[in-house]
């Protein structure tokens, strides 16, 4: 199990992740700088998303949960007007900086204290990889109901695949968290 310690220095170090993390963020070269960043907003989505890390790494959280809340953050995304790009980028860049923080921390000087980092980034890189993919399924399934509406799918509905498969899993999502 992950030592308390590592989840320790990722609660107590929050707001310098978060600040670490913005500044990383706007930088970037990806994002649609000149449109400007909706500081708050983005530091909200971020400390959602830090909330669900702190809880993973406390306990095993089940993949419907993951599911139903980052097809939530995509959606939202979406209706944000920002880009896929922007979310896959600001998650990647956490998970980043949430590694840089707990590894500076430099008390690994042990075999055990370097495998618990160890397995702190690899549940991290599970969790996040997860977060980028059900962010991008809630992101593309918002986009792709706007292109029904509007009928313009087209030679797209090969690109995002059936709807009601899509749905049928995230519904399932649903259902799994309940029981």
């Amino acid at each position: 199990m992950i030592s308390e310690k590592l989840t320790e220095i990722v609660k107590k170090k929050r707001k310098e992740i978060l600040d670490l993390w913005l500044k990383d963020f706007k930088e970037t070269r990806t994002l649609r700088v000149s449109e400007g960043v909706d500081e708050k907003k983005w530091k909200g989505y971020m400390e959602l998303v830090l909330d669900g890390f702190d809880e993973i790494m406390a306990k095993d959280v089940s993949k419907y949960r993951l599911c139903l809340d980052f097809t939530k953050i995509g959606e939202e995304f979406f209706k944000a007007n920002y880009a896929i790009h922007d979310i896959i980028n600001a998650l990647t860049l956490l998970k980043k900086v949430i590694m840089e923080v707990v590894t500076n921390e430099g008390f690994f000087d042990t075999a055990l204290q370097l495998y618990q980092l160890q397995e702190l980034n690899n549940k991290a890189v599970l969790y996040f990889d997860r977060a980028i993919y059900y962010s991008a399924l809630g992101y593309e399934e918002n986009l792709k109901e706007i292109m029904e509406n509007k009928g313009v799918i087209g030679n797209l509905k090969k690109f995002f695949g059936a709807s009601e498969g899509r749905m049928k899993y995230i519904n399932i999502c649903a259902i799994e968290e309940e029981k």
